[in-house]
């Protein structure tokens, strides 16, 4: 039948990051890209997509550091690396932002790097065709048991590998991605082994064109056992 009194909070105003992400070439403002804000040491706690004009605020953080991440995926198809606060390439080295509540940390931007690109056409030798459903594997030459990246072959024989680091590269074109067609394993140019490809060089932000492939079809023995 009595009240208890007095049971009062004071309640904090949350911190809140701000930033701008631009492209690192001509600095153009980039908009639809995810931005996550994880406290150092425990899971995402924080998450915003920039605005047309690149901008973005993540607000309701409580005091601390904060390690903040860059990356398409929220409506920018843009090739650009993933990017972690400042200018880092993972969580691992990344500047920790600090962040008191009741207050606002600006100016954590980032400035996003294309990747490389490799482009091309995959033919069959005889008669020209574009041939779909090819594989198309990215190798660094010192690492050729898994690919840097990998993609198939369009309905008009087109390809793109992209997120590639400038470097060297070896490039195989084989069958087993929704072609089934009785064609011989390539790599660039026409060489019929690692061993003997001929080095694809990329460079950040550009694009390697015409790394094309004619795939030729095996010959066969045919006769009659009686």
């Amino acid at each position: 039948g009595s009240t208890t009194l007095t049971i009062n909070a004071a309640l904090q105003l949350p911190g809140t990051i701000t930033g701008t992400v631009t492209a690192a070439t001509g600095g153009a403002d980039l908009s639809g890209i995810c931005v996550d804000v994880n406290q150092v040491g425990q899971s995402e706690t924080g998450f915003a997509i920039t605005a047309a004009d690149g901008t973005y605020t993540i607000p309701g953080l409580g005091t601390g550091n904060y390690d903040v991440e860059f990356s398409t995926g929220c409506g920018n198809v843009g090739n650009y690396f993933t990017q972690w606060y400042d200018n880092e390439a993972s969580s691992d080295v990344s500047d920790p932002v600090p962040v008191t509540a009741g207050s606002t940390t600006p100016s954590i931007g980032a400035a996003l790097v294309t990747s490389g690109t490799i482009t091309g056409t995959v033919t069959a030798a005889v008669g020209g065709a574009p041939v779909s459903g090819i594989c198309v594997d990215a190798f660094t030459p010192d690492s050729l048991l898994t690919p840097v990246d990998d993609t198939t072959t369009a309905i008009d024989g087109t390809y793109t590998i992209s997120g590639l680091v400038t470097g060297s590269y070896d490039v195989e074109f084989f069958t087993g991605c929704g072609n089934s067609g009785n064609y011989l394993t390539q790599w660039y140019d026409g060489e019929s082994s690692s061993a003997t490809a001929n080095v694809v060089p990329v460079i950040t932000g550009l694009t390697t064109a015409s790394i094309d492939a004619a795939l030729t079809s095996p010959g066969a023995i045919t006769g009659t056992v009686t």
